[in-house]
């Protein structure tokens, strides 16, 4: 029995020093939104936070329906750091694909929040972006993607 307590006590330490660690990085995370929304003057009115804290700033509203994970969308995008250099953009009409292959999930649930012809921005914490992973030398670990979406097209799954 003795030799089981030393590894529960150690794994009970790692597992709260990794949770400590993700607490504060989505503080972290949370205090660069809120401040690229001051800085940039976005409507507060405006603002949805989602349970996984992705904010969601519709600037137009669209028409018709909301599409589903299922549904394919067509949409014009502008990705940003939260430090405001943008990192990609496609604003041709050329980029579409289902929801459900977005890899991006805190984009995926900002889309589901569009109807077409809509435009908003959304603002997605770490970890639900590419947590601590990073994108090449263009997107660093643990950052923070500001998404200007205009979405074109929403293509229902048969």
């Amino acid at each position: 029995m003795k030799r089981f307590v030393l590894p529960l006590l150690i794994m009970a330490f790692i597992l709260i020093g990794v949770t400590s660690c993700l607490e504060s990085q989505y503080e972290q995370d949370i205090k660069l939104i809120e401040s690229y929304i001051a800085d940039h003057q976005l409507d507060t009115n405006e603002i949805e936070v989602d349970d996984y804290g992705v904010y969601y700033i519709e600037l137009l509203e669209g028409t018709g329906f909301y599409p589903e994970y299922t549904d394919s969308v067509v949409f014009n995008f502008k990705q940003k750091l939260a430090n405001n250099v943008e990192v990609s953009s496609i604003e041709d009409g050329s980029f579409g694909l289902y929801i459900d292959d977005l890899i991006v999930v805190g984009l995926r649930n900002g889309l589901l929040k569009m109807k077409t012809g809509g435009s908003a921005v959304i603002l997605v914490p770490s970890y639900m972006a590419y947590g601590s992973y990073s994108v090449g030398d263009i997107i660093p670990s643990n950052s923070v993607l500001i998404y200007y979406v205009d979405l074109l097209q929403i293509i229902k799954s048969n």
